[in-house]
């Protein structure tokens, strides 16, 4: 027996299906389960569309609720050339007015960072200028600034591509190199997904591709050469906590119904 803490989840949608439930559950007990080693128990209350956690006083509760109800959901973008970008922020060069260059090394593809109070002041100058018709606009930490956000402009995926998403991973988790003490994320694709992922790479050699999960930027290396053996690296300015986290999401697939936190 353990001292409990219990969180209770809801489906936010009408038209649940018990599957559907026991899926959620499923993926929820997987990323508890990467995230730590401290106990806990599922429930589920199908009339009430409910999932009902039950955990040990260790667990932080606030790392527990996005575990919980965060979707999930990964994507693969690439980026324009430099001077592509330019050509389309130049046409809405407002939006320069809203962010600004947090640090003049970065990466082409950031047009720039906001704090947290102003980033639905730029979304909306976004969609209300048109600028998201032909760009995608992601955000991303800023150096694990939690003070603000910066905003990327990534290549809009095309419907006749390929992609890659959370189905075309086989595993991810945190890695740590013995000698330097540096941390990161180690995703290996499917064996079906690796030719996609060694197309992609070869296309955009010398450019940046963003790993992008539930529309946060998580990292955006630069790719050097094509990588055919199926697999990728994330590094960043993450805690390792943080760096389980992400892993635990990612590696369990998205959740089928959005959530809620009821208690």
């Amino acid at each position: 027996p353990y001292t409990q803490k219990i969180i209770r989840i809801e489906s936010v949608e009408n038209d649940v299906s018990t599957a559907q439930l026991s899926q959620s559950a499923e993926i929820i007990s997987a990323r508890l389960k990467d995230f730590s080693s401290e106990p806990f128990s599922i429930a589920l209350n199908p009339a009430k569309h409910q999932i009902k956690v039950t955990l040990s006083k260790e667990w932080n509760l606030n790392v527990v609720r996005q575990l919980l109800t965060q979707k999930g959901e990964l994507a693969f973008y690439p980026s324009y050339d430099a001077g592509k970008l330019a050509e389309l922020l130049n046409k809405n060069d407002g939006i320069f007015s809203l962010v600004h260059k947090r640090d003049t090394s970065a990466s082409d593809i950031i047009v720039g960072c906001a704090g947290i109070a102003q980033i639905g002041k730029v979304d909306h100058f976004i969609h209300s200028s048109g600028m998201d018709m032909y760009c995608k606009f992601s955000w991303g930490m800023s150096n694990n600034d939690t003070t603000e956000l910066c905003l990327y402009a990534l290549c809009p995926l095309d419907a006749k591509q390929l992609h890659l998403s959370e189905t075309n991973v086989e595993d991810m988790h945190v890695m740590k190199d013995e000698d330097s003490a540096a941390t990161g994320i180690r995703i290996d694709f499917k064996s079906s997904a690796s030719g996609i992922w060694a197309d992609m790479t070869r296309q955009n050699i010398g450019k940046p591709i963003a790993f992008v999960l539930d529309d946060l930027v998580v990292s955006a290396p630069v790719v050097r050469d094509e990588i055919k053996g199926g697999s990728c690296q994330i590094t960043g300015n993450y805690s390792e906590k943080q760096l389980r986290y992400i892993a635990a999401v990612g590696n369990n697939g998205a959740l089928p119904l959005d959530f809620k936190i009821v208690q």
